[in-house]
């Protein structure tokens, strides 16, 4: 077709210029961003963190050794760990990091003193996000 011929039938041909990108091209990267993080919210809360344990034996002059295992609920333990200390050198906070997901776990805490039977205590706990859990053990 001529140039006056498509002038006179008002068709053109492409000039080569893109044409511009319609509504559903512009918003398709936005909407499958938030169906990607939609998607993925509930396997981020499974994604471990760590998280810091902390042992309180009260009193602690009387401490001779501690030891801790802390798992998920009703799962294996993901970290077993022991402190032992010579009479009267114990400290009054231990800590330990564990890396996990957040959510129910349990952690058994046996505290042996100066003079008396091991004691053993076991404590369900909640790691949430929140760094830091005190475990007072008595």
């Amino acid at each position: 077709m001529t140039e006056p011929e498509a002038a006179a039938t008002g068709s053109e041909e492409p000039s080569g210029a893109p044409p511009p990108p319609s509504r559903w091209r512009r918003w398709l990267p936005f909407a499958l961003a938030i169906g990607l993080a939609l998607a993925l919210a509930p396997i981020a809360q499974r994604w471990p963190s760590t998280h810091v344990v902390e042992i309180a034996p009260e009193p602690a002059k009387d401490v001779l050794a501690v030891s801790l295992v802390l798992g998920p609920a009703g799962e294996d333990p993901i970290l077993s760990t022991q402190w032992a200390f010579p009479p009267g050198g114990a400290s009054d906070r231990l800590r330990a990091e564990v890396r996990g997901p957040d959510g129910p776990y349990e952690a058994t805490v046996v505290v042996e003193r100066v003079g008396q039977a091991p004691s053993s205590r076991t404590h369900r706990l909640e790691l949430d996000g929140s760094r830091l859990v005190t475990l007072f053990a008595r």
